[in-house]
């Protein structure tokens, strides 16, 4: 849609300077036979031209020159050329008055000559009545004029010839509209698909290039209703209809006459044309442009990208295989950039981590010695246990033995009475050494108590510790 806003734009840009171009062409071409009638006017008004004969000769040599001129005329009021009219009755090229109104016209290879018809008819005589009252360069609308036997549709451009500041006659041409058909043949725009529709002042077409005929109809009749409203608001800017694109200019042949009018017509096909063909070339240049951009992308991908990748994954392999002695070189802060922050912070966890576990070790190596020399304490309690046991097993048994002895000794008690006291001193000591070895076997425990409570808490350190290696 832009670039087709961007060729409307360039093509009503682009159909101006043609219709100004096309206008100029046209303009030129009406406007340069004028040159004639004015060379005409002078060469009477200085006196160059003082007879008929050479009058009528300078018309001749003015009509050999090759352009679209028809034909070349002058006509001069009664008596006004030199003042010889009656001299001149009935001969040829004049009237029956002997008026001079040679008429010098194209007959195929040759020129002929007649006299002017309706030069005083106001309406189809406007060729002599239009400047005689206007005494101003004029332009005539289309007419039907029959020169020799063929009725030809032309317009004249004719100048006043004053004397004296008075009308005394005029000099004019004629151009046929079959030469201007002619010529806006030759007028070829837009790729050759251009159309123009020439109008004249009173709304005949003069030419039609859509059928390359010079119609002579009122275009009003014509089915385009944007045409006049266009030239009504003087806007020159582009409007569709019937599957072009047109714009309706005025063409000014003479200052002071009603102008002429142009409809120049492009085809909508052609900017579709344009428009297909700028597509083309825009996806075939994005088309090159993405398989550009595409390598520019993979040998910065290789520069810029792999290359890293590459260097991430060696020092992740390190790390994998336990060597952290080395952070990742970080030379750009983009996204890889943001990787490699990360991966270092990792490491930089990783060293953390080990670090307590170093010490963690160091901690449960310690606790381990200490369990170690607990379990050593425990097991010669033990083993201190177990002798004061049998220490304990054979005191009862020195009891048994004692008893028995006592037992013996009270049977004989009457007999030796300082026996039974000395037997029960001994029992006296013995019950004492029980009683200490009894306060020994208490101590032991208490001891053992304390040691395995010394053991739990080794074992939660521990335990807390290998939690810390698990984080």
């Amino acid at each position: 849609m832009v670039v087709r806003s961007t060729l409307l734009h360039n093509l009503g840009e682009d159909t101006e300077y043609i219709s100004s171009r096309i206008i100029s062409d046209i303009s030129n071409t009406l406007t340069s036979p004028m040159n004639k009638t004015y060379s005409f006017r002078k060469s009477f008004e200085v006196g160059t031209l003082r007879s008929r004969p050479e009058s009528i000769q300078y018309l001749k040599n003015l009509l050999k020159e090759k352009d679209i001129t028809y034909a070349t005329y002058c006509a001069f009021e009664p008596n006004a050329f030199d003042g010889n009219d009656a001299a001149y009755r009935n001969a040829p090229i004049h009237d029956g008055t002997g008026r001079f109104i040679p008429y010098i016209f194209r007959d195929g290879e040759k020129l002929s000559a007649e006299p002017l018809k309706d030069i005083d008819d106001p309406i189809k005589g406007e060729f002599y009545q239009k400047p005689k009252a206007t005494l101003k360069t004029s332009i005539t609308s289309p007419f039907i004029y029959k020169a020799g036997k063929s009725d030809i549709f032309l317009v004249s451009i004719m100048e006043p010839i004053l004397k004296n500041g008075k009308f005394i006659g005029i000099s004019g041409i004629d151009i046929s509209l079959t030469t201007i058909k002619t010529y806006l043949d030759t007028l070829k725009f837009a790729d050759g698909e251009g159309k123009i529709t020439l109008i004249s002042d009173n709304h005949l077409v003069l030419y039609d290039g859509f059928t390359h005929l010079s119609q002579g109809l009122d275009f009003r009749s014509a089915a385009d209703p944007h045409f006049y409203e266009k030239l009504k608001q003087k806007d020159k800017s582009l409007y569709e209809f019937d599957g072009y694109f047109h714009v309706a200019v005025p063409i000014t042949i003479i200052e002071g006459n009603d102008p002429w009018f142009a409809r120049i017509s492009i085809p909508k096909s052609q900017i579709q044309s344009t428009l297909n063909s700028i597509i083309l070339i825009t996806i075939g240049l994005g088309i090159l442009g993405v398989s550009l951009s595409i390598l520019s992308v993979y040998f910065s991908f290789q520069r810029l990208v792999d290359r890293r990748i590459q260097s991430i994954n060696r020092s992740t392999e390190k790390v994998a295989s336990g060597d952290l002695r080395q952070l990742i070189p970080i030379d750009q802060t983009d996204e890889l950039g943001s990787i490699m922050v990360s991966l270092n912070k990792m490491i930089e966890h990783l060293r953390k981590l080990i670090r307590i576990a170093q010490k963690s070790s160091g901690k449960i190596s310690e606790t381990t010695d200490k369990m170690q020399k607990t379990i050593v304490e425990l097991t010669d309690l033990a083993q201190n246990q177990a002798a004061s046991s049998e220490e304990a097993s054979a005191t009862v048994e020195e009891l048994n033995a004692s008893s028995e002895t006592i037992h013996s000794n009270v049977l004989s008690a009457v007999e030796n009475t300082e026996t039974i006291h000395q037997s029960l001193g001994d029992i006296q000591n013995l019950m004492k050494k029980i009683l200490e070895k009894v306060s020994t076997f208490g101590e032991i425990s208490v001891r053992a108590n304390q040691n395995a409570e010394e053991g739990r808490s080794m074992a939660k350190e521990t335990s807390l510790a290998i939690r810390e290696i698990q984080e």
